[in-house]
């Protein structure tokens, strides 16, 4: 049902096909005589009409919903209901007069006169509020993206309705030319550009969104390259790679009040994070390569005429230069957000909408109202928000209407979050380095030592972890400190700090096998073990990663049994630690390591070159997303 329009001095509730049939407008006394000649022609449809009309009365007469005529002396008088309704941000200026609208009507619901008032508001917090049960609750919530209602499982909490109140495309914003071969590039063809997928010997740009946890365009990035990914044969270690390069560049969303513009501007100004890497190693994987393949050439998106963006700018551009590594940016939002930018007088950028597969910011009208009352007048509301004159205004503040790409699926929606917020949990990570004497040999067909491969691997994986990660650095044998088996080359803490990312690749470059050194390789994985459950911290990922080749041989320490039973002893499912082991030549006794790794709920991988070591550091990293039952 409709908003009531006023027809010839009087109000009338206009019908939809989805809800309760609307009044239809009756014949007035006066027209004129073709007029009249039309309504004798209309004699059946008038019936019907009316028909329609008795109906109607009945139904709105049942639910206590009703419109006066207020251009006629009858103004809504008596008790109000007030539509609490929350706005993503930057639609909720465009909602406002539609919301005026509608207070204007003069809806009565149970005999009281609604009402509408439009809040931006964060949907992230509008989201939390409603899974959690706490805090106040709007009656009508038209978040950004229907990906924020996909994460409320509480019961009963809102009811999302067909309606998509406002669209806009996610697109990418360049700094630079455009990457790919020709025509539209695709978005894994700024993927790739960007290092964030294979198939790039020197990454040329620098893929930033914002925070996926925090606002809808970054988690679109992520769910475009979910269904991207999702044939390919490495598919979770592809899509950790590209969650690290997004965690790594992503930029936090607009504050509370701040012009979106704003942060758009330092996005594609702002220079790369000190510890990011000019290529990824993933780029140099044997599976990735083999997964990867040429980029397909891409066809331009066809241009949608209504409500497209205006102003966008699409050429060069002027004013923005690369960052401080030579790469060009590409900021990934909204169309709308770029609108916004463009309208701004800011240095313009080149906007695109990347071929393939795309998603679209689609606005949904969610009920959370928790009366009757409250949800009749919801659905009054509706109507006006999808009247011409909402549609108008909307277009008008960069906005598209109309229907769009589909809104991803709910559970997909969930496992991405999940995966994102498991990937990006600070890692704590304690790195055991064997340096027995058998690592002084040689890797068939490379001319390097084992210690010199796992050296030159663990350096480039350093450079891709971030300052927040916490790392430490042991190395083991037999006899390394007095009669241990080990000892601490740099202390567990995070890198950024006490310059222990240098200290940590100055032990790497002295390091040197023992030439008389046994492999301690119990007696070190148990002391590793206990340390990181005694000094175990909330919120993090525990990961004891242990390098070596061969299997323990030290004659003074603990039996295989002796071990198993002692970390079986210290495991806590509720502070759980991981050992993660990766064997390295052919003397690796893999059942022995296996052993040790399912007590902890861990893993065991054998290489043989160092492209394996690569692959595997990477699905490490990617054992998160279904840890600990992986």
């Amino acid at each position: 049902m409709k908003p009531s329009r006023n027809v010839n001095g009087r109000h009338h509730i206009e019908g939809s096909g989805r809800a309760t049939p609307g009044l239809a407008d009756p014949p007035y006394p006066g027209r004129s005589r073709g007029g009249r000649r039309r309504a004798r022609r209309g004699r059946g449809r008038g019936a019907a009409a009316l028909a329609g009309a008795l109906v109607c009365a009945a139904v709105l007469a049942a639910a206590g919903v009703r419109a006066l005529d207020a251009a006629a002396g009858e103004p809504c008088a008596g008790p109000v209901l007030t539509l609490r309704v929350a706005v993503a941000p930057a639609l909720a200026p465009a909602l406002r007069p539609a919301a005026d609208r509608f207070g204007r009507s003069a809806h009565v619901v149970d005999g009281a006169c609604a009402r509408a008032v439009v809040r931006a508001e964060d949907p992230g917090a509008t989201a939390a509020r409603l899974e959690s049960g706490r805090g106040e609750r709007p009656d009508v919530w038209i978040p950004d993206s229907a990906m924020w209602p996909a994460q409320v499982q509480r019961p009963g909490a809102l009811r999302v309705t067909a309606t998509s109140v406002a669209r806009t495309p996610l697109v990418a914003g360049l700094t630079g030319p455009d990457p790919g071969a020709g025509g539209t590039p695709s978005w894994r063809d700024l993927l790739v550009a960007a290092g964030s997928l294979p198939g790039a010997a020197r990454p040329s740009l620098r893929l930033r969104a914002p925070d996926p946890g925090r606002d809808a365009s970054g988690l679109g990035l992520l769910m475009i390259t979910h269904g991207l990914l999702r044939p390919e044969r490495a598919a979770t270690g592809l899509f950790t790679s590209v969650v690290r390069s997004v965690r790594e560049h992503r930029f936090a969303p607009p504050r509370p009040g701040e012009d979106p513009a704003a942060a758009l501007a330092r996005a594609l100004a702002s220079s790369p994070p000190r510890s990011a890497s000019p290529a990824h190693p993933a780029g140099r994987t044997a599976d990735a390569a083999a997964t990867a393949g040429p980029a397909a050439p891409a066809e331009a998106a066809p241009a949608e005429a209504d409500g497209a963006a205006d102003g966008v700018a699409d050429g060069a551009a002027g004013g923005l230069a690369g960052g401080a590594d030579g790469r060009h940016v590409a900021v990934v939002a909204s169309e709308q957000a770029f609108s916004a930018y463009a309208r701004s007088g800011r240095p313009p950028v080149r906007v695109l909408r990347p071929a393939g597969a795309g998603l679209d910011l689609d606005h949904p009208y969610v009920v959370t109202a928790a009366t009757g009352a409250a949800r009749r007048a919801a659905l009054l509301l509706e109507r006006e928000l999808t009247s011409a004159a909402t549609r108008a205004e909307v277009r008008a503040a960069g906005f598209r209407t109309g229907t769009g790409e589909p809104p991803p699926a709910a559970a997909e929606v969930r496992q991405v979050v999940q995966a994102w917020w498991r990937l990006t949990l600070t890692a704590r990570i304690l790195s055991l380095i064997d340096v027995s004497g058998s690592m002084a040999e040689k890797v068939p067909g490379s001319g390097i030592s084992r210690m010199e491969a796992i050296v030159r691997v663990s350096r480039a994986g350093l450079r891709l972890q971030p300052d927040d990660t916490e790392l430490g650095q042991w190395v083991f044998s037999t006899r390394m400190d007095g009669r241990r088996d080990w000892r601490e080359n740099v202390s567990l803490g995070p890198l950024g700090r006490d310059s222990r990312r240098q200290r940590i690749l100055g032990a790497l470059d002295r390091m040197r096998p023992k030439p008389d050194g046994d492999t301690g390789l119990y007696d070190t994985v148990l002391a590793a073990f206990e340390h990181m459950t005694r000094t175990y911290r909330p919120n993090m990922v525990h990961t004891v990663l242990l390098f070596t080749d061969g299997r323990n041989d030290d004659a003074d320490g603990p039996t295989l049994r002796e071990t198993l039973d002692r970390l079986r002893e210290m495991y806590d499912p509720r502070r759980p630690v991981q050992i993660v082991m990766v064997g390295f030549g052919p003397g690796v006794e893999r059942a022995e390591l296996e052993r040790i790794a399912e007590v902890t709920r861990g893993g065991v991988h054998v290489a043989r070159t160092t492209e394996d070591i690569e692959r595997i550091l990477l699905n490490v990293t990617a054992r998160r997303v279904c840890a600990p039952d992986c």
